[in-house]
């Protein structure tokens, strides 16, 4: 069951005319790299439409939001980058209403858990303000942003497929112990004479989203990490470029 254009389109409208009172506003801080990952509460309404949006100022939309039938009422307006929710509840339920867990993908590569809590409360909205992965030579982390020019070269030209000179690429099929529910396997390796270039293809196996984070593949000899998608979905494949010194 999903709502109709015309009843959306109403309940728009008569957000609209309500006073600021009459409806609340609720912002998601997602934009920190170190709270990816972490799960979110918010209060939703038990009768009334609740609207989830990305905030103004925040670059991308929602793309995708995973939720169980039988918990919610949804629909999607993927166009705009939003989505209306209700619970799926009977008109006279008037006890208490456990959370409701949900999934919300969003055009940046990020997937947010959200625990949703039913309140007697009037219309909602809910802004979700996106973390945005910084491009690899803007990295500012000591650990992801390479520590010499020759470093930063090695990646910009792994991940456009370009061939530096001064490195020979070989073709490999190595297949990488990494976690349960994961496919790790190196296609390639680039060795130069200071540096090696690897270069991975990283499967989510597990019927789950996983996110990945850089700091997850540094060793001792690791300078340089590139992940491309850092959620993966069930079946979804990333590439993982790794920069080693070769101490040989």
């Amino acid at each position: 069951m999903t709502f109709t254009s015309r009843a959306v389109g109403a309940t728009i409208l008569a957000w609209l005319l309500l006073p600021y009172s009459a409806g609340a506003l609720q912002t998601v801080d997602a934009s920190r790299a170190e709270v990816q990952g972490q799960r979110f509460e918010v209060n939703i309404s038990k009768r009334e439409i609740t609207r989830i949006a990305f905030d103004a100022a925040t670059p991308g939309k929602i793309v995708d939001v995973l939720f169980s039938d039988d918990e919610l009422i949804v629909d999607k307006d993927l166009n705009n980058g939003q989505v209306f929710i209700r619970p799926n509840i009977r008109a006279n339920t008037d006890g208490p209403i456990k959370p409701i867990n949900v999934f919300l993908v969003t055009s940046n590569g990020n997937t947010h858990s959200l625990m949703m809590q039913v309140k007697d409360i009037p219309l909602e909205t809910i802004l979700i303000r996106d973390y945005v992965a910084p491009k690899p030579a803007d990295r500012a982390s000591p650990k992801a942003m390479p520590r010499d020019a020759e470093i930063l070269r090695l990646v910009t030209a792994m991940a456009r497929g370009d061939r530096p000179q001064g490195y020979e690429v070989r073709k490999a099929d190595v297949a990488v112990r990494l976690f349960a529910g994961t496919s790790f396997e190196m296609i390639e390796s680039w060795r130069g004479r200071a540096y090696i270039g690897e270069h991975y293809r990283l499967t989510n196996t597990g019927p789950t989203p996983v996110r990945f984070a850089e700091q997850e593949f540094y060793q001792k000899t690791v300078e340089a990490v590139e992940v491309d998608q850092h959620v993966l979905m069930p079946g979804d494949t990333t590439d993982v470029i790794i920069v080693r010194r070769d101490e040989q």
